[in-house]
């Protein structure tokens, strides 16, 4: 029986051990994770909601390595993946959600599955480096304590949100063997912007919000923006930080237009009506954000539109890796074969958020992470069944 170590309990550990679970026969399954209880990350996915896939899956909306691998990542489709758990999902236009609306459903539906096929769980172990000795793998953790297995599976995550136990270590565990990684970024994050307004901390506002790079459109979306005391987030603030450029010298800008749904025409007409009260903007915009903009105060339509359809604010970073959703960059598929396993080091994949492959909000980064699970364990799943059946014959 082969021994599967699979470093990691979020989304991309689960899908792998689930896979093999299936032939208890065939192996041993331990999920080891740095955390007490596993999936800390899943659980806060989505605000504990869970957006654990989307009915839409685009390349468009991945960054990094995808046009190597979107083909297999499109081919998987959730709604059958998570019923065969047991596990019911609603959709709320694209997104998909377990039905209960709580990450903690998703989790228990993949934990009972692992529990009652054998699955062993190593909590409060971290790997700080693994090693061949005879064919196998040597796992070794923060304690010098020794693991030993055939296959070995890297889905520990990247480097964002450590307080729920991504670091990045395992990224530079195979960057010091010599494994090929990216540049790491903070992703799906809050923005700092230039000028920050203090005042508006816990203000949301709805429009449609642009990127802009030394004065040229990046992308844009509709959603939410959120104000915080230095800068902005909310789910199109966050979006909008995927595309931000990391070189020197960049000027990027996001704007503001908080009356999308209205035409120029009717600006123009609400002007002309309300343009001779002190604070004209009150019956358009929230007090805090008109008292910003009508100051200095407005005095034709034109100044009225390019204020409430154009606010620019400068984007001079981010709040960093501790308040990211998920990680830029990670191990290049270079490195990697077909099925994801290092060409380095036959037997170890990696899957997940380790890898150089993010995606937008909406699910498709949870729609990775099931993905390239699943296909690792599938792989180590079929490489193990042929040498059986050779064993055999």
């Amino acid at each position: 029986m082969d021994v599967v170590a699979i470093v990691g309990t979020g989304p991309a550990g689960l899908a792998a051990a689930k896979e093999l679970a299936s032939r208890p026969d065939l192996f041993q399954v331990l999920l080891i994770d740095r955390n007490k209880k596993p999936g800390r990350k899943l659980l806060a996915t989505g605000n504990g909601k869970c957006n654990l896939s989307n009915l839409d899956i685009r390349p468009e909306k991945y960054h990094g390595d995808i046009d190597a691998v979107f083909d297999w990542v499109n081919q998987f489709k959730a709604e059958p993946y998570f019923q065969d758990l047991g596990l019911c999902l609603r959709a709320k236009g694209n997104l998909l959600y377990p039905y209960s609306e709580q990450a903690q459903s998703v989790l228990d539906c993949f934990w009972n599955d692992l529990k009652e096929k054998g699955v062993i769980y190593m909590p409060e172990r971290t790997i700080v480096d693994f090693q061949v000795n005879k064919g196998r793998y040597v796992l070794i953790d923060d304690k010098n304590q020794h693991i030993y297995a055939d296959h070995l599976v890297l889905a520990g995550g990247g480097k964002a949100s450590r307080q729920l136990g991504s670091d990045g270590s395992l990224l530079e565990l195979v960057k010091n063997k010599g494994v090929l990684v990216s540049k790491l970024y903070p992703s799906l994050v809050q923005l700092k912007t230039k000028p920050a307004y203090k005042q508006l901390k816990g203000t949301r506002v709805h429009g449609t919000f642009f990127l802009y790079r030394d004065q040229q459109l990046v992308t844009g979306c509709k959603g939410e923006v959120l104000f915080t005391e230095d800068g902005v987030s909310g789910i199109a603030a966050l979006e909008l930080s995927s595309y931000l450029s990391h070189e020197p010298g960049v000027k990027q800008e996001i704007e503001l237009n908080l009356a999308d749904e209205l035409e120029v025409s009717q600006l123009r007409s609400y002007f002309q009506k309300w343009q001779h009260q002190t604070h004209c903007l009150d019956g358009l915009l929230a007090k805090k954000i008109a008292s910003i903009l009508e100051d200095p105060p407005i005095t034709s339509a034109k100044t009225l539109i390019s204020r409430v359809c154009h606010w620019r604010l400068e984007v001079i970073g981010t709040r960093g890796f501790d308040f990211a959703q998920v990680t830029s960059g990670g191990i290049l598929l270079q490195e990697l074969d077909a099925y994801l396993m290092l060409k380095r080091f036959p037997g170890v994949y990696a899957c997940g958020e380790i890898l150089n492959v993010d995606g937008d909000c909406g699910g498709y980064n949870l729609h990775f992470a099931w993905a390239s699970g699943q296909r690792v364990g599938r792989r180590i799943l079929q490489t193990c069944e042929m040498a059986d059946e050779e064993s055999v014959s």
